[in-house]
């Protein structure tokens, strides 16, 4: 399972010169991510989140179908909080 993060947001949180970020879920806990560079051909300058995201995901309950909404919080050192919305396909009771 992998995650892209659109260069627009990448550019604007400065995460396209770093080499990992710090992840937030609602409850308060983090997880430190790296970031890949990718340079694809047709996707020249692409960040995928790579090691820490699958564990993320895990501890999460992150399925195909949910939804996730980055939120990048300055102030907090450049944390980027992450809430969660559930798809309902492969729900975790």
């Amino acid at each position: 399972m992998f995650q892209t993060v659109k260069k627009s947001f990448a550019r604007e949180t400065g995460m396209a010169n770093k080499k990992s970020v710090k992840l937030r879920n609602e409850e308060g806990r983090e997880w430190t991510v790296d970031l890949c560079m990718r340079n694809y051909r047709g996707s020249y300058g692409r960040i995928d989140l790579g090691v820490g995201w699958p564990a993320f995901c895990k501890e999460n309950e992150i399925v195909d179908g949910d939804s996730c909404l980055f939120k990048f919080i300055k102030s907090a050192g450049g944390v980027i909080d992450v809430a969660v919305q559930k798809g309902g396909r492969g729900q975790v009771q």
